[in-house]
């Protein structure tokens, strides 16, 4: 399949736009194929992305008192006709200051922490493929 990431919503900053194009350069990173356009794309990804503050809490391994918010992300994974193929989701506590602008590294890291659950989506699609073939 052709791979594309077609949207992804509700991050802060400028989250929306660099999930999006670290999620694709992570998946050509890892050997992947990713359609030259959306419109190409036969596997299309959404990304909804959830922030929420957590009260009282400090950062593990940190040393800023700066508060912190905590990101749940679905991945959604849809057929060309927007058929549901698969959903994997992320959790992640961070900063408030990694997100309040410009997410940087912070969006490879997270999107390169889902190239594991992507091989299992991809994977699970294929045995379901091989189950319906005549």
């Amino acid at each position: 399949p052709l791979l594309g990431v077609a949207s992804v919503t509700g991050a802060t900053g400028d989250g929306n736009k660099s999930l999006q194009r670290a999620f694709e350069a992570v998946l050509r990173r890892a050997g992947l194929p990713v359609a030259a356009s959306i419109d190409a794309a036969t596997v299309r990804i959404h990304g909804v992305v959830t922030v929420s503050e957590v009260s009282g809490s400090k950062l593990e391994g940190s040393d800023s008192n700066e508060p912190q918010s905590r990101l749940d992300i679905k991945w959604i994974f849809r057929q060309k006709d927007g058929a549901e193929i698969g959903v994997m989701t992320q959790t992640n506590t961070v900063q408030n200051g990694q997100i309040a602008t410009r997410w940087g590294g912070l969006a490879y890291d997270i999107t390169l922490a889902a190239i594991d659950g992507v091989l299992r989506v991809l994977r699970t699609m294929d045995e379901a493929r091989a189950i319906t073939r005549p």
